[in-house]
């Protein structure tokens, strides 16, 4: 069974989900941006762009920037 975006998510914008990361890992809102991108360079680097590309299918647009 394939979800839906809709159905699997709510649109946070990126600086939300960032301050969400910084909370969850007990960081501030800059080190826990480095780290989210350094996370996604890394994701980028080991998955094809077709996974990819399924993956942003479930993101808001805004996040798309965090794949280059």
């Amino acid at each position: 069974m394939v979800m839906r975006r809709e159905e699997t998510t709510k649109d946070y914008s990126l600086e939300e989900f960032y301050t969400r990361v910084a909370h969850r890992a007990g960081i501030r809102y800059r080190p826990a941006v480095e780290q989210t991108i350094a996370v996604f360079e890394i994701l980028r680097d080991a998955v094809s762009w077709g996974q990819i590309e399924k993956i942003m299918i479930y993101l808001p647009e805004n996040y798309r920037e965090l794949f280059g």
